[in-house]
């Protein structure tokens, strides 16, 4: 896991991007997602995102925006893969 920090206004990824489908948790800070450039909904510490992609392996379904200064955790989802390949019995259940 990486830690980042963004900027205000800063695009975290975009909708219909094939990214590195990254699941992120909020470690202080305001993200606001968007779909088809309207606002879905704020969130903020403790809240994950970007779930979706991490675990289907398709593109992001919204925009991720970052409202404020923004500290997040990062977790890679190709790493993730390589580690759970290493155990076959969890990479079946993932």
């Amino acid at each position: 896991m990486k830690e980042i920090f963004v900027q205000p206004e800063e695009i975290i990824f975009d909708e219909d991007a094939q990214d590195d489908l990254s699941l992120y948790f909020i470690v202080y800070g305001k993200v606001q997602i968007e779909y088809k450039v309207k606002k879905v909904r704020v969130i903020e510490k403790g809240a994950s995102f970007g779930e979706i992609s991490f675990f289907s392996g398709m593109s992001r379904t919204a925009r991720a925006k970052s409202l404020f200064f923004t500290n997040l955790y990062k977790l890679d989802r190709d790493l993730t893969m390589d580690q759970l390949r290493s155990i076959p019995s969890d990479f079946v259940i993932f």
